[in-house]
C-alpha cells in the first residue's frame, strides 16, 4: 500500500506465504484436538470450505471494492478483517481434551502415553505413501480448475466472458456440497461401525476414479453444458477427498505427531498445485486447438487421478500401518 513496486510485492507475497505454510496444519491439529478420531471428518471438511466460501463470496465483494476504491483499498480491508479475526481466536481458543496432556473418553480413543514412532517409518508406510498420492492427482485438478477454468469455459466451449464468469462458481457449489455431506456421513459410518479403511479410504478412492471416467467422457458428450456439469461433478468428487484422506492419514500416527504428519501430507500434496496448472498449458500449447488441448490435459489427469486411486485402493489401509508402526516400535 506505501510502497506500490514489484520488489516489495515480491518479497510480501513470500513473506506471506512463508508465514502461511503452516496454517493449513495447525488448523486442523487445532481442530482435530476437540473432536475424538472417529468424529474429524466433518470439521476437517468445515475448515476446507473456507476456502470455497472465499471464492464465492469474499471475491465478489472484494472486486467491488478495487472497482469502487482501487486495489489498495481490498488489500487494507483484507489486512484489517484478518487482523480483527485473530482477536476473538487468541481471547477464546483453547487446546482440546484429544490432544498431547489430554484426556479420552474411551479405551478406543487413541492414548497421550503412545511412544513416537520414528519420521521416515510414517512417513513411508503405504497409506501415508498411497494417498498423498491421491491428494496430489486431486490437487493438481483442484488448481487447473481455478487457474484454467474460465478460459476453457470461454475459448474451448464457447460462452462468453460474463457467463464463464458465472459457470466458474458451478465447480464451487458442487464441491461445497460433497466435502460437506461426504464427509458428515463419512464420520456417521465410523460411528456406526464402518471400518476406517472403507470409510476414509476405499469411499474418496472411488469418487476419484469416477472423477477420472467424466474426464475421460468429455470428447465424447458433445455438450457444452454437459461438459460443464462433467467438470464441476468431477472437481466436486475430488475435493470431498481431502478431510478423509487426512484423517485416514493421522490415524496411523500418535497423536503428538498429528501436527508434523498433517504438515508432511499438505506439502508434499502442494507439489500437485505446481505441476498441475505448468502441464495445462504445456498440453493446451501443443494442441491443434483450445478445445482439444483442454480435453486432452482434463484426460491426463483423469487417468492420473484413476491410476493412483487404484494404486490407494490395494495399498491403504490406516488400522494395518498404525499396528505394524507400533509392534515395530
Amino acid at each position: 500500500v506505501v510502497w506500490s513496486t514489484f520488489a516489495v510485492l515480491l518479497a510480501s507475497r513470500m513473506l506471506l506465504g512463508l508465514t502461511e505454510g503452516p496454517t493449513s496444519a495447525l488448523l486442523h491439529t487445532a481442530a482435530y484436538s476437540w473432536h475424538a478420531p472417529a468424529k474429524r471428518g466433518l470439521p476437517s471438511a468445515l475448515i476446507i470450505s473456507g476456502s470455497m466460501l472465499a471464492k464465492m463470496a469474499v471475491v465478489p465483494i472484494l472486486a467491488l471494492v478495487v472497482a469502487e476504491y482501487g486495489w489498495r483499498a481490498a488489500i487494507i480491508v483484507l489486512a484489517f478483517a484478518t487482523t480483527l479475526w485473530c482477536i476473538p481466536w487468541l481471547l477464546t481458543w483453547r487446546p482440546g481434551p484429544y490432544t498431547v496432556g489430554g484426556k479420552h473418553t474411551s479405551m478406543e480413543d487413541i492414548t497421550d502415553s503412545e511412544p513416537a514412532v520414528a519420521w521416515k517409518r510414517l512417513l513411508t508406510s503405504k497409506t501415508f505413501v498411497s494417498a498423498v498420492l491421491v491428494a496430489m492427482s486431486a490437487y493438481a485438478l483442484m488448481t487447473v480448475v481455478l487457474t484454467w477454468l474460465p478460459s476453457y469455459f470461454e475459448q474451448g466451449l464457447g460462452y462468453s466472458r460474463l457467463e464463464s464468469g458465472t459457470l466458474f462458481a458451478a465447480p464451487s457449489f458442487v464441491g461445497l456440497a460433497t466435502l460437506v455431506g461426504g464427509s458428515w456421513l463419512s464420520d456417521r459410518g465410523i460411528s456406526r461401525g464402518l471400518s476406517i479403511r472403507l470409510v476414509r479410504v476405499v469411499v474418496p478412492c472411488v469418487g476419484v476414479i469416477v472423477a477420472g471416467v467424466l474426464l475421460l467422457s468429455l470428447p465424447a458428450l458433445g455438450s457444452p453444458l454437459l461438459a460443464v456439469c462433467a467438470v464441476s461433478v468431477a472437481y466436486g468428487l475430488v475435493v470431498a477427498i481431502f478431510p478423509l484422506l487426512n484423517a485416514a492419514v493421522i490415524a496411523t500416527c500418535p497423536p503428538r505427531q498429528t501436527a508434523g504428519v498433517i504438515g508432511a501430507f499438505f506439502a508434499i500434496q502442494a507439489i500437485g498445485g505446481i505441476i498441475g496448472p505448468w502441464s495445462m498449458g504445456i498440453v493446451v500449447d501443443a494442441s491443434a486447438t483450445k478445445i482439444d488441448g483442454y480435453q486432452a490435459a482434463f484426460q491426463c489427469l483423469g487417468i492420473v487421478g484413476a491410476v493412483v486411486a487404484v494404486l490407494a485402493l490395494i495399498l491403504a489401509d490406516p488400522a494395518r500401518d498404525r499396528e505394524r508402526l507400533r509392534v515395530s516400535h
